[in-house]
């Protein structure tokens, strides 16, 4: 399948997963999980995405806001609150896909986290959650299993 048409395949079942999540709230890891994978799956490179909650912190908008390479990416707190701030979300969650399929986190996502944040609670757009996201079944809530770079 060309790029293009993989690019409409995933953003048609990453809006048709929001559709079903919208109504739902996000506070379980395995929910902001759901709501992204289309988004994050079978990657080549990495991808980062910003799911954007509302004041009950139901789905309003995903959006995938860059395209890395196989191993990094480089992210700016200003894009990522961008659609926050447009869309007058409440808060937000993070997440991004390790192409090679282990969900450890690096050291620079946890220090990019801290960054985003720091970035939140100027804005007063907290961050929830950031997903690291391997597989399917392999994935990391950085609120779970590093709670220290949210706060």
């Amino acid at each position: 399948m060309p790029c293009l048409e993989m690019d409409i395949a995933r953003a048609r079942a990453a809006l048709e997963r929001l559709g079903e999540m919208k109504t739902r709230q996000v506070t379980d890891p395995a929910l902001a999980v759901q709501t992204m994978e289309p988004l994050l799956r079978d990657r080549e490179q990495e991808v980062f995405v910003v799911l954007l909650l509302d004041t009950r912190l139901r789905p309003i908008d995903i959006v995938e806001l860059y395209k890395g390479n196989l191993d990094g990416l480089t992210v700016r707190p200003a894009e990522v609150f961008r659609e926050a701030v447009r869309k007058n979300a409440a808060a937000i969650i993070v997440g991004h896909n390790h192409p090679s399929g282990h969900a450890e986190p690096s050291p620079q996502d946890l220090h990019i986290t801290r960054v985003l944040a720091r970035a939140g609670r100027l804005l007063e757009i907290p961050v929830h959650d950031h997903i690291v996201y391997g597989a399917p079944q392999a994935w990391c809530s950085l609120r779970e299993q590093h709670p220290d770079t949210l706060n």
